[in-house]
């Protein structure tokens, strides 16, 4: 992580740098969107349910993380076309956020890479 100049006097090392960014959309609906530096490591264990490929976990990664969610002010009777309403309203602005957060270099660079 860059520009961490000013601390080493004190022999200080930044291992990460986070920040978060919250939305609201309605009284019940919010987008979150973390995003940082981190020093070393991964977002997502390679072990676990979603499928990524190996990575130099020695080495810098940068987190971007959406998190779309619904804060209920009541319960309802459940209702599974309501449910798949809402689940639609939380995914609808998600990838628009996604696009707005990225550069074209990175779409290019490292999202449309041949595999």
């Amino acid at each position: 992580i860059t520009g961490t100049e000013p601390f080493a006097e004190f022999g200080a090392e930044v291992v990460e740098f986070l920040s978060r960014f919250e939305l609201r959309l309605s009284d019940e609906h919010r987008i979150r969107l973390n995003f940082g530096a981190f020093k070393e490591g991964q977002a997502v264990h390679g072990q676990g349910p979603l499928a990524v490929d190996p990575v130099d976990t020695n080495q810098p990664y940068f987190l971007l993380d959406i998190d779309s969610f619904w804060e209920a002010r009541s319960f309802e009777e459940y209702d599974a076309d309501r449910i798949l309403e809402i689940s639609d309203d939380l995914h609808r602005p998600v990838r628009s956020l996604f696009e707005t957060s990225i550069t074209d270099r990175l779409r290019d660079q490292v999202l449309r890479k041949a595999p």
